[in-house]
């Protein structure tokens, strides 16, 4: 066996100490490639379920006031006063309703779907004795109007809420995971 001479001996410590900076930057690079993949997904994740919070919220603002906007009118004479209410109590359901929209067009999982039609079949309720409520202002039927409000439409509404709720803290929970 010859011996190996001082020369190869060089070239070869050069070669594995070449080759493992190569490793080195390599892994380092794919480290850093992996990192920011992980950290797009995460923002991503992270966006997707504060958009769903803010339409959330916005279903809940606007199904409150929608409620406060019913009890008013059943304050107002004026016919022309409650068309103008009704217009606006119009809007805050086009509100609601927009926001659903935007919402049930998200991916959402298994568990928001679930509280999403929940929270549809209240609506419906809900709405219907809303509507209830202001076709009886609209015939001077006050009291009656006061009656269901008070009775059926407020817990009615009260229970939608509840499901936003739910959805809500639902999404603040995903979002810190």
């Amino acid at each position: 066996c010859p011996p190996i001479s001082n020369m190869t001996t060089k070239f070869r410590l050069y070669a594995i100490f070449s080759l493992l900076i190569g490793l080195m930057i390599f892994l380092i690079v794919l480290g850093i490639a992996s990192a920011r993949l992980i950290n797009d997904r995460i923002n991503t994740i992270v966006i997707d379920h504060n958009r769903k919070t803010e339409l959330l919220a916005q279903m809940l603002s606007a199904a409150r006031e929608r409620t406060m906007l019913l009890h008013g009118y059943l304050l107002i004479d004026d016919p022309f006063e409650r068309d103008e209410q009704s217009l606006k109590l119009d809007i805050f359901a086009s509100k609601f309703a927009n926001a659903r929209i935007q919402l049930l067009n998200m991916n959402l999982n298994f568990e928001e779907t679930k509280l999403l039609e929940k929270q549809g079949e209240l609506t419906g309720i809900a709405l219907t004795l809303q509507r209830q409520v202001t076709a009886l202002v609209q015939e001077d039927k006050f009291g009656e109007a006061a009656t269901i409000l008070l009775e059926k439409a407020v817990p009615a509404q009260d229970a939608v809420l509840k499901e936003l709720d739910k959805l809500i803290n639902l999404e603040n929970k995903a979002s810190l995971e």
